[in-house]
C-alpha cells in the first residue's frame, strides 16, 4: 500500500484514458462481463460464441484507489504533492471513473454455463461498509462508506442477494435526510437493484412513498404551503446537509448543474418503476379502499398502488406548472417532466422488445426475464398508461409556454417522447398550435413562437405512422405561419424556419412522386443484423389495443388525451385516401412557396447592417456577442431552409420559383441584404439532378444573364449586391458553370480592378465560391427532396442501399477551369508586385497593391486549396499516401498536363513564397516603427512591409490556409455536433430504446459477436425517421473530415518519409531583402512554372519555414500582429508539433537573455545583442521580443517538451528566477506588463509540471544543479554587482518564485542522500521563518518547512539540526508568529477588505498552504468544523514537529510552544487578535497531538494530561474569550480523535469537575447585573461547550479498532474489561455527575450558556445512540443496560416544565429557552428517524403549551422583564412549530409518528385558548401537505375530523386558518 506508482503521472494519465475509452464500449465487452449469460443454441443458426469471461479483483482496484488518496483511511493522511493540483484531479477523477466502469468485470461467482451467482465481490464489499452505514449517521464514515459501495458495487447480483440487502439499504438511507448528496448515491443504488428482483420479492411502496414525499424538499416546491397573512411564521426548511468537498470528489460527477441534473434523473427513473407495483399485504386493503373512490369507468379493476401515488403527485404539482407561476421550483420541475416523460418511453420500449424478442426468440426472452426480472415487468396496463399519459399531457401543455425558455424546450421534448408513445396525441396539439397562430386568437398570440416550436417538433411523429391527419391539416398549416417570417422578430422568424425546413424535408413541393427514387429495401448487407417486423409491431400494440381504445374512451370528455382520441378519429382508418392527400399537400406547398418568397423578400428589404464578431477579440463590434450569434444562426438557417425548399421542388415550380427571383434581384437592388441575397442565389443555383449521372443548374442559367448584364453602367451599390449575388450563384452550380467561363473572367477582372473595397472584397468571395464550385466535391442539391413512392409512403425511413447520394465530383474540363482562374488572378497578383523605382533608384513598395494581391491570394486558396496537393504525391506510394490525397491524384489523370503540374507545385511555390515573405517581416520588424510614422523619416522597404499591420495579417492568414487545410469547407466539427442535435430531434425514442435493448440482449448472449455488427434498422417498416437530407448531410459531413484528417496525417507522413534525411536545408533567411522576394517572383512565378531551383523532396522545410516567420512575428514590434503570430505557431504545432522540441532551448536562452549570436536562429532576434544596447529604442524592441517569447513558451507542444526535461528546467528555472533583473533592463511602462508575461510562463508550467523519474546519472546532476542554485536564489546568494561594484539584492519576487521551485521539485530521496544539502535547506527555512516576518516569503517557507517536515515525520532524532531549533526559544517564537501570519486577514476589521496580492503570489501562497502537511479527512465524526479559521495543517506541523524530537527533549520543545501559546491567548485587542487566538488554539491542539502520540504507555498517557497538558489547557481557558471557544472546540477534537475513552480520562474528568464547581445552579442568587458574574457566566459556557467536543468524538471503537486500508475488510471492535477502559464507566459519570447539573441549569441566566447547556444534552443523546448501535451490533447486548437512557431523564424535566411551581415566573420561562433551544438542535442537527421520533414528538404538546398567552390573576402586579422574556418564548415556539411542521419528513417507515402527531394535534385543537387552536390548523396544514403521499385512510380520516372540528371554531382566526387548507 505504501509504494509508489510506476509510472509517472501523464503516463499513468494516458494509460488510465485508454482503459476509459475500452470498458465504455459497451458493444465490446458485453458479452465477457459478469452481466453475460447463455442461452440455448437452438433459435439461432451460429452457436454461443463461448465462455470466456473477462474477471477483475475489485480489491486491486480499492488498493489502487486507496494509494492513490491515502487520506480516504481516516488512520493515514496524504501523499506529499509531487504533481500539479490539476493532474491530481485528472488522475482522481479517471481512477474513479475506471473503477465505476469496471463494476462490470468484477469477480461475483458467475458460472456462464448455469447461469449462477454467488455474489462474492458484492457480499465482500457489504461485509467491509456494512457497519460504517449502519452504525454511523452523518459522519464522513457513512459516507465514505456509500462512496465506495456505489464505485464498487456490481449491478449484476442474484436476485437472494439483493432481497437481503433492500431492506438494510433503506434503512441505512432514511438515517441521514437533508442530504441531497448522499440522496443520489442511493438513488443510484437502488435503480440498479432495481433489474435484479421480483416483484413479489420486495415491497416497493415504502421507497415510493418516500420518494414522492422528499420531491417537494429535492425540486424546492413550498410542499408546506404558507399562510397567506402573518399570523403563522414562514418558516424556511432547515438547510442542506453536503458530503465533505474531499470525499464527494470520489463520486466523479461534474459540475453542480451536471449533478442536478443526474439527480432527476435517477429520480424519475425510480418514479417509473414504481408504476404498477403493489404495496404489501397490510396497506392493499387501504388501497382497495381509495379505489373504491375512484370512477368505475377510469378503474378498469382497480389501479395499482404504484399508479395512484404518481397521478396524486401529477396533479399535486400541476399548478406548479402554470407559465405565471414561476420560482426556484421551475427548472428543477421542467427537468422532472423532461426525465418523467422519457423514462416512461423507455420502460415502454423496454417491454416492447420483449414483445419482439418473445415472438422471435422465446427461450431467450423467457432467460432474460428470470436474469433481469424487471424488463418482463415493463409493459403497464393499459389502463394505468392511459391515466398517466392524460395527467402528464396537460403539464407538457403548460410547460410549453413556460416564461422560461429551457423549461419550455423540455416541455417540447416531454410532448415528443408522449407522441411517439401514442400517435394519436398529434393531431390535437396540432389544432391547439393552429390556434395559437390565427390571427383572430388575439389572447393567443403570445403563445406563437411555442406553437410554432411545437409543431416543428409533430412533424416527424405526425408523418410516422398515419400520416393523414396531418395532410389534412397542411394547406392550413402554410397558412397560418407564414405570418411568422416578421422582420421584426427573427425569434418567431427563425422558429418558422426550422418548421418549414422539416416539412420539406419530408414533402415533396409540386409533385408528389419521385419516379427516379430507388425504393427497394433489401436488408441483407455486411455487418447488418436483420430482426424483422416483430419490432414495428411490439411498438404499434403498445397505443394499438382494444384494452387501450376502451380506456380512452373512458376518460372525461374534458381530458386532453380523450379529445385526441376523438380528433383521431377522422383520420383512422383512411389511409385508402393517401394518395389523394399527398397530391393535394404537394400542390399546395406549391402554391404556399410563392408567398414564402414574397416574404423572404420582405426580410431582405428590411435588413439592415448585421453584426458580426470581431476577430481580433472575439466580441461583437456594434451590439453584444448575443445579437451577432443570432445573426449567424438566422443566416446559417435561412440557408438550410432555402436550400430544401427548392431542393424539394419539381422543375415545374422550380422553373416559376426561379423566374420569381429573377424579377426580384433584377428590380431591386438592396446592398444591406447582400448576404441575404447571396443565400438565396446559392438556393436557386445549386445543382439539380440531370439524367442518370450528371448535374446542372437551371437557376444559374436564369440568374447569372441577369445578374451580369449591363453591370459596368451600375451604381457601386447595385455593383456590389449583384456581384454577392453571383458569388452565391456560382457556390454549388456544378458543371454548369463551364458554359459561363468567359462571363466570369470578366465579371472576376473587373471587381478585382474595382477602388471600391467592398467591391474588391466581393470579387474576392466570388472568386472563392467560383473555385470551390469547381474543384470540391459536393451532394447534389435535388437529392435531398423527400422520396416517395406508392410503396414507400411518408414517414418510412430514408436509406442509402439502392439509392446512393448523387454527388458532384470534378471533371478534368472544371479542374481545368479552375487552375486557370488560380493562375489568372492569384498567381497573377504575385507577379504584378514588380519591383518599383523612384528617379533616384531607391526601392518603392506599393503597400495598397500587396495588400490587395495577398488578399486575392487568399480567397483563392480558400476556395481552390482543396486540389493543391503536395509534390511527392503519386499513386506508386499510394500506401502511404491519405484517401483524401489518392481521390485528387485520381481526379488529376483526368485534366491537362499543365494542369496536373498545377496541383501539384503550387502549393510547395505559395509555401516557399509566404516563408520568404515572413522572414522579409522578420528583417524588417529588427527596427520597424510605427505605420504612422512621419514621411520625411527613412524607412527601408522591409521596414515599410514590416510594419503594414494589414499586410501581415494578410501573410499570416494565407500561412495558416496552407499548413493547416486540406479543402475549402471548415468547422466540420460543429455541423456535426449541429447534424447531432437534429438527429436526437427527429429521431424516434421508442424504436431506437427497443432496438438498443434487443441489440443489448443479444449481445450479453453472445449471439451478436463483433463489436461492428448493429442491429439493422433502415429498410424496415417503422424503422429510422430521419429524411433525406439529414442522410446526405451526414455523408457530407463525414468527407468533411476526412479531408480535415487529412491536414494532420499528411504532415506526419511527409515527417516519416524524412525521418532519416539530415541534410534538409533550413529554408528561413532572416536576411531576406526586398530584392530577394522580388527576385524570387519573377523566378518562380512565370508561366512555365520555374519552380525547380526552389523545389525539395519534401515539403517538410517550407512549413518549418513558417513556423520560424510566426516565431518572428509573435516578436513583432505591433501587439495585434504579435498575437496573430502566435495563433499561427499554435496552428501549425496542431499540425507538425514534432518541431517544437529542437526550439524550446531557443526559447529559453532568450528569455534567459543568452542567446548572443544568434540572431535570426529559428526566427527569433537575440534578446542578449538588444540588452547590451541601453537605447530606449533597443530596450523597448527587447520588451517586445520577451513579450513574444513569453507568448510562445505558452503554447501546449512547447509545454509538453519543456516539462519532462530536467535541461529545459534548469533554464526555465534560471530564466523565471531572474526575471525581475531581466525585466529592469526595460522601459518603465513595460515593466507591469512583463510581471504578467512572465507570471503567464509560471502559471502553465505550474498547472502542468509533475515529477521526473530519476532514470540516470545526467538527470540526477541536472536535478542538483537546479536545486542547488534555487537554493542560492532563495537564500539570496551570489547576485551580481550593480554599477557601483556593490553585490545587489535579489527582488522579492525572484526569490519567491525560488522559494516556489525548491518547494515543488524537492523530495524525500533529495533529502536523504546527501546530509549537507539537507541541512543547507534546512537552513534556509529557519532563516526565512525567522527573518521575513508576515512576509509572502515566510508564508512560502513555512510550506517548504511542512514539506520537509512531512518527509522526517517519523524519523525522530534522526536530525541533529532540527533537534537544536526545537530547543531554541527564539525560533519556536518566530515560528508562532510566522503561524499567526499564515492566517488571512480579519476582514471584519479595516473595513472589510481583502488582501490585494501582486499577480501570481496568490496562487504560490496557495501551494505553499496545501505543503504544509499531508491531506486528512477530518472531523470524521458527526458534527462538522465549528471554526472556520483553524487551520488543520498548522495542527498537523506542530504535531509531525514533536514527532520528530527524541523523546528525552520532547517535553522541553513542547513547553516553548506551550509559553508562546500562553501569550498569545492573552493577545490584546487588535487587527490580529483573532488570529492570535486561533494560533493559540491550533498550538495546543498540534502539541498535545504531538505529546499522547509519543506516549506508549497508558500511564505515560495519563501521566502526560495531568502534568502538562490540563494545567496548560485550563490556563487557556481562563484567558481566551467566548469567542474564540469554536476554535479551541475543534483543536480539542484533533487531539482526542483518535484516543479511546480511558485516554480521554483525565480531560474528561477535569472537564465534568469545572462543570461541577462553576456552573450555575438552580436557587443561587443572581448577578446579572454584575461585570463579576458576566465573566463567570462566559466562563461557564466554555466548559460546556469544550464538554461537547469530546461527547462528538467519543467512540466505542477509539484507537482499538481497525485501520481501514488493512485487510480491506472491517475488524471486531474490541472493549477493554478495565474499569476505567469501559463505557460504562463513562457512562455513569455522565449519568451521575454531568447530566444532573446540565439539567439543574438549564434556568441559566446567561443565554450563551443556555444555549450550551442545550448544545451539551443533544450530544449526550446523540452520543449515546450512536454507542448503542455500536455495542449492540458488536456484542448483540446493550453496553450497561442498568443505566437510564439521558434522552428519558430530559424529556422529563422538559415536559414538566409546567409544574414547577417553586420556580419563578422568570426562571420557568428560561428554562422553555432552553428546551427551545434543545428542539431547534434536535431539528437541524439530528435526523427525523432518531431525534424527531425521540425527542421531538414527545416535547410537541409542550410547545404548543408555551405559546400560551400568560394571564394575570386580579391583584397580580406586572414583570416588565417576565412579559418580555413571555414574548420572546411564545415567538421562539410558534417558529419553532413552523419549522417543524414544514422541514421534518416522516419517510422512515413509521406510520405511528404520524398518528402521534395528530393525537397531539386532536388534543391540541380542544385547547382553551385560541392562539394555541390557531397555531394548530396552520401546523396540520403544513404537515398534511408534507406527509400526504405517507398517510394512511385512518390518518386522512383523523385529519378530516380535526379540520371539521376547527371550521366549527368560534373565533375567526382559527376557521380562516382552516379554510385554506
Amino acid at each position: 500500500m505504501d509504494e509508489k506508482f510506476a509510472l509517472p503521472t501523464p503516463a499513468r494519465e494516458s494509460l488510465m484514458a485508454v482503459v476509459i475509452n475500452l470498458v465504455t464500449s459497451d458493444d465490446l465487452l458485453r458479452a465477457v462481463s459478469n452481466t453475460s449469460f447463455r442461452t440455448p443454441d437452438e433459435e439461432f443458426d451460429e452457436p454461443y460464441c463461448g465462455e470466456l469471461l473477462i474477471v477483475l479483483e475489485w480489491k486491486a482496484m480499492l488498493r489502487m484507489l486507496l494509494r492513490t488518496a491515502p487520506y480516504l483511511d481516516e488512520r493515514k493522511s496524504g501523499l506529499v504533492q509531487m504533481d500539479s493540483l490539476s493532474r491530481q484531479s485528472s488522475v482522481m477523477k479517471r481512477t474513479v471513473l475506471i473503477i465505476r466502469y469496471l463494476r462490470k468485470f468484477y469477480d461475483q461467482g458467475l458460472e456462464v454455463k448455469d447461469n449462477t451467482l454467488t455474489d462474492r465481490t458484492a457480499r465482500e464489499l457489504w461485509e467491509m461498509v456494512s457497519s460504517d452505514l449502519t452504525d454511523q449517521t452523518h459522519s464522513n464514515a457513512t459516507y465514505r462508506a456509500l462512496i465506495l459501495l456505489y464505485l464498487f458495487q456490481p449491478s449484476h447480483c442474484s436476485r437472494k442477494f439483493y432481497t437481503e440487502m433492500l431492506p438494510k439499504w433503506l434503512e441505512s438511507w432514511t438515517s441521514i435526510d437533508r442530504c441531497p448528496d448522499y440522496d443520489f448515491l442511493w438513488l443510484t443504488m437502488f435503480c440498479r437493484a432495481r433489474k435484479y428482483v421480483e416483484e413479489e420479492d420486495y415491497d416497493w411502496g415504502p421507497i415510493r412513498t418516500r420518494l414522492l414525499t422528499l420531491c417537494g424538499y429535492w425540486l424546492q416546491i413550498p410542499v408546506g404551503g404558507k399562510s397567506s397573512d402573518k399570523s403563522f411564521p414562514n418558516a424556511a426548511q432547515a438547510k442542506s446537509r453536503r458530503i465533505p468537498a474531499r470525499l464527494k470528489s470520489f463520486i466523479g460527477n461534474g459540475s453542480s448543474y451536471q449533478e442536478g441534473v443526474e439527480f432527476v434523473s435517477k429520480l424519475s427513473k425510480l418514479l417509473i418503476f414504481c408504476l404498477g407495483k403493489k404495496t404489501s399485504v397490510e396497506t392493499s386493503e387501504a388501497a382497495q379502499e381509495v379505489e373504491k373512490g375512484i370512477d368505475d369507468e377510469n378503474s378498469d379493476g382497480g389501479l395499482s398502488d404504484g399508479t395512484e401515488d404518481m397521478l396524486r403527485f401529477l396533479a399535486f404539482v400541476a399548478p406548479y406548472f402554470h407559465p405565471s407561476n414561476t420560482g426556484a421550483w421551475t427548472f428543477p420541475l421542467g427537468v422532472l417532466l423532461h426525465y418523467i416523460s422519457y423514462e416512461l418511453c423507455r420502460r415502454l420500449a423496454r417491454g416492447a422488445s420483449q414483445t419482439a424478442l418473445m415472438k422471435k426468440y422465446p427461450l431467450l426472452c423467457t432467460k432474460v426475464g428470470e436474469i433481469e426480472p424487471y424488463k418482463r415487468m415493463s409493459l403497464l396496463p393499459a389502463c394505468e398508461l392511459v391515466l398517466i399519459m392524460d395527467a402528464l399531457l396537460p403539464l407538457c401543455q403548460q410547460a410549453l409556454y413556460s416564461k422560461s425558455g429551457q423549461v419550455a424546450r423540455a416541455g417540447e421534448s416531454a410532448l415528443l417522447y408522449l407522441t411517439q408513445i401514442d400517435h394519436k396525441i398529434c393531431p390535437l396539439f396540432l389544432d391547439f398550435a393552429m390556434r395559437a397562430l390565427d390571427v383572430s386568437s388575439v389572447n393567443l398570440s403570445h403563445q406563437a413562437p411555442a406553437a410554432l416550436s411545437a409543431l416543428s417538433r409533430l412533424v416527424p411523429p405526425s408523418l410516422k405512422t398515419n400520416p393523414v391527419f396531418f395532410l389534412e391539416r397542411l394547406p392550413e398549416m402554410l397558412r397560418l405561419t407564414l405570418a411568422g417570417i416578421d422582420c421584426n422578430d427573427q425569434d418567431k422568424t427563425i422558429r418558422t424556419l426550422i418548421f418549414y425546413r422539416t416539412v420539406t424535408s419530408w414533402l415533396p413541393i409540386g409533385k408528389a412522386a419521385s419516379p427516379n427514387c430507388n425504393t427497394s429495401s433489401d436488408p441483407k448487407g455486411k455487418g447488418s443484423w436483420v430482426y424483422g417486423k416483430e419490432i414495428p409491431e411490439s411498438i404499434a400494440d403498445l397505443s394499438e389495443t382494444d384494452e387501450y381504445w376502451t380506456s380512452l374512451r373512458n376518460l372525461p370528455k374534458s381530458s386532453l388525451l380523450y379529445q385526441a382520441e376523438t380528433s383521431y378519429k377522422t383520420a383512422h382508418g383512411e389511409k385508402e385516401i393517401m394518395s389523394n392527400l399527398l397530391e393535394e399537400a404537394a400542390y399546395a406547398l406549391g402554391d404556399w412557396s410563392v408567398s414564402f418568397l414574397e416574404r423572404i423578400y420582405d426580410i431582405f428589404r428590411a435588413a439592415g447592417e448585421q453584426e458580426k464578431v470581431g476577430k481580433s477579440h472575439g466580441i461583437a463590434s456594434r451590439h453584444s456577442s448575443a445579437d451577432a450569434s443570432q445573426a449567424r444562426h438566422f443566416n446559417l438557417l435561412l440557408q438550410q431552409c432555402l436550400n430544401q425548399v427548392f431542393a424539394a421542388m419539381d422543375d415545374r415550380r422550380f422553373e416559376f420559383a426561379a423566374r420569381s427571383v429573377e424579377t426580384f434581384l433584377q428590380n431591386e437592388a438592396l446592398p444591406l441584404a447582400s448576404k441575404y441575397a447571396s443565400i438565396l442565389c446559392e438556393a436557386v443555383c445549386a445543382a439539380r439532378k440531370k439524367g442518370e449521372h450528371d448535374n446542372h443548374s437551371p437557376g444559374l442559367e436564369i440568374l447569372l444573364p441577369c445578374l451580369s448584364r449591363g453591370l459596368t453602367t451600375k451604381s457601386k451599390a447595385t455593383i456590389l449586391y449583384r456581384v454577392r449575388s453571383l458569388a452565391g450563384a456560382v457556390r454549388r452550380a456544378g458543371t454548369s458553370v463551364l458554359a459561363y467561363q468567359v462571363e466570369l473572367k470578366s465579371l472576376l477582372q473587373y471587381a478585382l480592378a474595382q477602388d471600391d473595397k467592398k467591391i474588391f472584397k466581393a470579387g474576392c468571395k466570388l472568386l472563392r465560391h467560383l473555385l470551390s464550385s469547381q474543384c470540391e466535391s459536393y451532394p447534389i442539391s435535388s437529392d435531398n427532396c423527400a422520396r416517395l413512392s406508392d410503396d414507400n409512403a411518408l414517414g418510412k425511413p430514408s436509406q442509402l442501399r439502392n439509392d446512393h447520394v448523387r454527388w458532384h465530383i470534378p471533371t478534368g474540363e472544371q479542374l481545368n477551369f479552375a487552375t486557370n482562374i488560380f493562375q489568372d488572378f492569384a498567381l497573377q497578383s504575385i507577379r504584378n508586385l514588380s519591383l518599383q523605382q523612384d528617379k533616384n533608384a531607391v526601392c518603392v513598395v506599393d503597400l495598397p497593391q500587396w495588400r490587395r494581391s495577398l488578399k486575392i491570394v487568399r480567397y483563392a486558396l480558400r476556395g481552390g486549396i482543396v486540389i493543391l496537393q503536395e509534390g511527392d504525391t503519386s499513386l506508386e506510394h499510394s500506401r502511404d499516401l491519405h484517401p483524401h490525397e489518392i481521390a485528387y491524384v485520381e481526379l488529376a489523370r483526368a485534366c491537362s498536363e499543365e494542369t496536373s503540374k498545377f496541383i501539384f507545385t503550387t502549393r510547395s511555390l505559395l509555401t516557399y513564397f509566404i516563408g520568404g515573405l515572413l522572414a522579409l517581416i522578420a528583417n524588417g520588424s529588427e527596427s520597424a516603427v510605427d505605420g504612422n510614422a512621419s514621411e520625411s523619416q527613412k524607412r527601408s522597404p522591409e521596414n515599410i512591409i514590416a510594419s503594414d499591420v494589414k499586410l501581415c495579417n494578410e501573410a499570416i492568414e494565407i500561412s495558416t490556409l496552407l499548413s493547416t487545410r486540406r479543402g475549402a469547407p471548415t468547422h466540420c466539427h460543429g455541423a456535426k455536433a449541429l447534424w447531432k442535435l437534429q438527429k436526437g430531434l427527429a429521431s424516434d425514442r421508442v424504436l431506437s430504446i427497443t432496438r438498443k435493448e434487443i441489440s443489448t440482449i443479444l449481445r450479453k448472449s453472445g449471439h451478436m459477436k463483433s463489436p461492428s455488427i448493429i442491429l439493422y434498422n433502415d429498410g424496415e417498416d417503422g424503422g429510422k425517421s430521419f429524411p433525406r437530407r439529414m442522410l446526405t448531410s451526414r455523408v457530407y459531413i463525414f468527407l468533411q473530415s476526412v479531408q480535415r484528417d487529412s491536414s494532420f496525417e499528411i504532415p506526419r507522413r511527409l515527417r516519416r518519409k524524412t525521418q532519416n534525411d539530415s541534410d534538409i536545408p533550413k529554408q528561413f533567411n532572416f536576411g531576406t531583402n526586398f530584392r530577394d522576394i522580388h527576385i524570387l517572383i519573377e523566378s518562380a512565378f512565370n508561366s512555365n512554372y520555374g519552380l525547380e531551383p526552389f523545389h525539395t523532396k519534401t515539403g517538410l522545410p517550407n512549413y518549418e519555414a513558417l513556423i520560424d516567420g510566426s516565431f518572428s512575428l509573435a516578436c513583432h514590434t505591433n501587439a495585434q500582429i504579435r498575437t496573430s503570430g502566435y495563433r499561427l505557431a499554435e496552428n501549425l504545432f496542431s499540425r507538425f508539433g514534432w518541431f517544437a522540441s529542437e526550439r524550446v532551448e531557443r526559447l529559453l536562452s532568450s528569455l534567459l537573455l543568452s542567446d548572443k549570436g544568434r540572431k535570426g536562429e529559428y526566427g527569433l532576434l537575440s534578446s542578449a545583442d538588444l540588452s547590451s544596447d541601453s537605447s530606449i529604442s533597443n530596450r523597448k524592441r527587447l520588451a517586445e521580443v520577451l513579450k513574444g517569447v513569453s507568448n510562445l513558451l505558452h503554447l501546449g507542444k512547447v509545454v509538453k517538451d519543456l516539462v519532462p526535461s530536467e535541461q529545459y528546467r534548469l533554464s526555465l528555472v534560471k530564466a523565471l528566477c531572474r526575471s525581475q533583473r531581466v525585466i529592469s533592463l526595460l522601459p518603465v511602462e513595460e515593466i507591469q506588463k512583463m510581471t504578467h508575461y512572465f507570471n503567464g510562463i509560471f502559471s502553465k508550467f505550474r498547472s502542468r509540471y509533475f515529477t521526473i523519474p530519476r532514470l540516470g546519472g545526467a538527470n540526477s546532476m541536472l536535478r542538483r544543479e537546479y536545486l542547488e542554485f534555487l537554493v542560492g536564489e532563495f537564500n539570496d546568494e551570489g547576485n551580481d554587482d550593480d554599477e557601483s561594484g556593490d553585490m545587489t539584492s535579489a527582488h522579492w519576487r525572484d526569490r519567491l518564485i525560488s522559494g516556489w521551485f525548491l518547494l515543488i521539485f524537492i523530495d524525500e530521496d533529495d533529502m536523504k542522500d546527501d546530509h549537507e544539502f539537507s541541512s543547507k535547506i534546512w537552513n534556509t527555512c529557519f532563516m526565512c521563518i525567522q527573518e521575513e516576518a508576515g512576509q509572502p516569503i515566510q508564508k512560502l517557507s513555512l510550506g517548504l518547512f511542512g514539506r520537509l517536515c512531512s518527509f522526517f515525520e517519523n524519523a525522530a532524532g534522526l536530525l541533529p539540526l532540527f533537534q537544536n531549533k526545537m530547543a531554541d526559544e527564539s525560533f519556536c517564537i518566530d515560528l508562532c508568529k510566522a503561524l499567526v501570519y499564515n492566517h488571512k486577514e480579519d476582514k471584519s476589521i479595516g473595513g472589510g477588505h481583502g488582501a490585494q496580492w501582486s499577480i501570481g503570489v496568490e496562487s504560490m501562497l496557495r501551494d505553499a498552504q496545501s505543503n504544509i502537511a499531508p491531506r486528512i479527512v477530518f472531523p470524521f465524526k458527526r458534527m462538522g468544523r465549528s471554526s472556520g479559521t483553524v487551520m488543520l495543517q498548522h495542527m498537523q506541523l506542530l504535531s509531525s514537529m514533536l514527532n520528530m524530537v527524541t523523546k528525552e527533549s520532547i517535553l522541553s520543545s513542547a513547553q516553548l510552544f506551550i509559553t508562546q501559546a500562553k501569550q498569545l491567548a492573552s493577545a490584546p485587542p487588535s487587527e490580529d487578535q483573532r488570529n492570535e487566538l486561533c494560533t493559540s488554539a491550533e498550538i495546543f491542539g498540534g502539541i498535545a497531538h504531538g505529546l499522547l502520540s509519543a506516549a506508549v504507555t497508558d500511564a505515560e498517557i495519563v501521566d502526560m494530561w495531568t502534568s502538562t497538558l490540563l494545567p496548560f489547557f485550563d490556563e487557556l481557558m481562563d484567558k481566551i474569550p467566548s469567542s474564540a471557544l469554536a476554535a479551541y472546540s475543534d483543536a480539542l477534537r484533533f487531539v482526542i480523535q483518535n484516543l479511546n475513552p480511558f485516554k480521554q480520562g483525565p480531560l474528561r474528568e477535569k472537564i465534568i469537575q469545572k462543570i461541577e464547581d462553576t456552573l450555575w445552579r438552580r436557587g443561587s442568587e443572581e448577578h446579572s447585573d454584575s461585570t463579576v458574574a458576566s465573566d463567570g457566566f462566559a466562563e461557564q459556557s466554555k466548559w460546556v461547550g469544550v464538554m461537547c467536543a469530546i461527547l462528538i468524538e467519543l467512540d466505542s471503537e477509539g484507537d482499538a479498532s481497525r485501520s481501514f486500508g488493512c485487510g480491506l475488510r472491517s475488524l471486531p471492535i474490541t472493549i477493554s474489561n478495565r474499569k476505567h477502559d469501559s463505557l460504562e464507566f463513562f457512562w455513569s459519570e455522565i449519568s451521575a455527575r454531568l447530566l444532573p447539573r446540565l439539567l439543574d441549569a438549564i434556568g441559566h441566566p446567561y443565554q450563551k450558556c443556555r444555549e450550551q447547556i442545550a448544545w451539551c444534552l443533544f450530544c449526550i443523546c446523540n452520543c449515546h445512540a450512536k454507542l448503542l448501535q455500536q455495542t449492540r451490533r458488536s456484542s448483540g447486548v446493550l453496553f450497561d443496560s442498568s443505566l437510564q437512557n439521558p434522552g428519558n431523564r430530559i424529556l422529563e424535566v422538559f415536559i414538566g416544565l409546567d409544574s414547577l411551581s417553586e420556580s419563578s415566573p422568570k426562571e420557568q420561562q428560561l428554562c422553555l429557552t432552553t428546551a427551545r433551544f434543545f428542539v431547534f438542535y434536535c431539528l437541524h442537527y439530528g435526523d427525523n428517524k432518531n431525534e424527531y421520533a425521540d425527542f421531538i414528538l414527545p416535547l410537541l404538546p409542550m410547545a404548543f403549551e408555551a405559546i400560551k398567552p400568560e394571564g394575570l390573576s386580579e391583584g397580580q402586579e406586572v414583570d416588565s422583564e417576565v412579559r418580555m422574556l413571555q414574548a420572546q418564548v411564545v415567538k421562539g415556539y410558534r417558529h419553532s412549530i413552523a419549522e417543524i411542521s414544514s422541514s421534518c419528513f416522516v419517510t422512515y417507515n413509521n406510520e405511528e409518528d404520524i398518528t402521534k402527531v395528530l393525537k397531539s394535534l386532536d388534543v391540541v385543537s380542544h385547547h382553551d385558548t385560541w392562539q394555541v387552536r390557531h397555531t394548530a390548523a396552520h401546523f396540520l396544514r403544513c404537515f398534511q401537505g408534507c406527509h400526504k403521499f405517507l398517510f394512511t385512510i385512518n390518518q386522512t380520516k383523523k385529519t378530516t375530523r380535526i379540520i371539521a372540528k376547527l371550521l366549527a371554531d368560534d373565533r375567526k382566526e382559527v376557521s380562516a386558518a382552516v379554510s385554506v387548507y
